[in-house]
């Protein structure tokens, strides 16, 4: 079916060269800045498609194309609650307009909206090459090895990247996700960062030359998606007639106030592509009075950031189960893999745990680490 793809013209996306990533021309322009929004700086350029045999690659295409390239015909379709495909192939939710089917070691998706995160495609593909993304920040330190930052969302990992390059001078490799795999390796993910009112601290310039406003309507339009009538069915028809997407953009309660591309808040030469992982810092808040460090057990440590990591899918994990119930994913092979992954790392690295007052300030949290030589 790949073959089908030839002489399209594509978006190329390469990340480190173990995941690559083909976005058709055609996409919504909406799907194509989400998408843009994760991987946007791994973008390579645009090219016509004329490959026999790829691995390892994710092709995005336009949801009507799915007629033109799969052939139901071809297939033993099965039904699953409101999705259909056949074992082991495809995955085609109707109702959502989304369609995934599986080649080898490819997936091609076939959508017109944000019905899908991109990420959780790459992380099946980077799982079989034996790495893992990690929600985390992560930089290199004074020793010329990197340091990484776990946590829960909002824990405060943006703003000790930005303190690790403006006040330390390091350099960065994301402030959300990193690649970490085999022989204790880290790779870059710098993904657009994700500012909140809290970040305007200690980012004030970002905020003032980007003009990033401090207030975005986020509970008047949450409220606004709450109380709206018929809601299904209003979200099929605004589809229907190609208007939904322009909703979202305008009107869906997004809690940040802007995302920005690294390389408009740190100097070129702070960026990093990778490096050898020294350690990971698995970082919490809590209602002690004084900050507390101690070792992490390899056990918790993978157990604990697997945990993190499917928490930020969470709006996808139906999803996720019906392409394991199509066996489109592998899911059993999918999360044991993930936390062997993990384990595998953390036997040769050292692992710390950090839990800072609840009501700790930024400034306290960094010179907490500072004290401890984390930098």
């Amino acid at each position: 079916m790949i073959s089908n793809i030839k002489n399209k013209s594509f978006f190329y996306y390469n990340l480190h060269n173990l995941v690559k990533i083909y976005v058709h021309e055609d996409i919504s322009h909406h799907l194509k800045d989400d998408i843009d929004f994760q991987v946007g700086e791994f973008l390579i350029g645009k090219e016509q498609f004329q490959k026999d045999k790829v691995s390892e690659s994710i092709f995005v295409i336009p949801y009507n194309f799915k007629k033109i390239i799969l052939n139901e015909g071809n297939f033993k379709v099965v039904d699953f609650h409101k999705s259909k495909g056949e074992i082991s192939t495809f995955f085609e939710d109707v109702e959502e307009n989304l369609a995934v089917y599986k080649e080898d070691n490819n997936f091609v998706i076939f959508s017109d909206t944000s019905n899908f995160l991109i990420n959780v495609f790459i992380q099946y593909l980077l799982i079989h090459k034996g790495y893992s993304m990690i929600h985390a920040a992560g930089y290199l330190n004074s020793n010329g090895k990197v340091n990484i930052v776990t946590g829960a969302g909002g824990i405060g990992k943006t703003a000790i990247l930005g303190y690790a390059i403006k006040n330390k001078k390091l350099r960065y490799l994301g402030d959300d996700i990193i690649i970490i795999g085999k022989n204790q390796v880290s790779f870059s993910f710098p993904r657009k960062f994700v500012f909140k009112k809290y970040h305007k601290k200690i980012y004030k310039d970002v905020f003032k030359e980007n003009k990033i406003k401090y207030f975005n309507f986020y509970y008047l339009k949450k409220i606004i998606f709450d109380m709206v009538p018929f809601k299904r069915a209003l979200k099929k028809f605004l589809k229907k007639i190609n208007i939904y997407n322009l909703i979202l953009k305008y009107l869906y309660p997004h809690d940040f106030l802007a995302t920005i591309s690294p390389k408009k808040i740190f100097p070129e030469n702070s960026y990093l592509e990778s490096g050898p992982i020294e350690k990971i810092i698995f970082l919490d808040r809590g209602n002690v009075k004084n900050f507390e460090i101690s070792d992490l057990s390899n056990r918790d440590f993978s157990s604990r950031t697997f945990s993190v990591l499917m928490n930020e899918w969470t709006s996808y994990s139906n999803q996720i189960f019906n392409l394991g119930a199509l066996n489109v994913f592998n899911l059993p092979f999918f999360y044991k893999r993930n936390i062997e992954i993990f384990e595998e790392i953390s036997n040769q690295i050292v692992l710390k745990n950090i839990i800072a007052p609840r009501n700790c300030s930024v400034d306290e949290l960094n010179n907490f680490l500072d004290e401890q030589g984390l930098f």
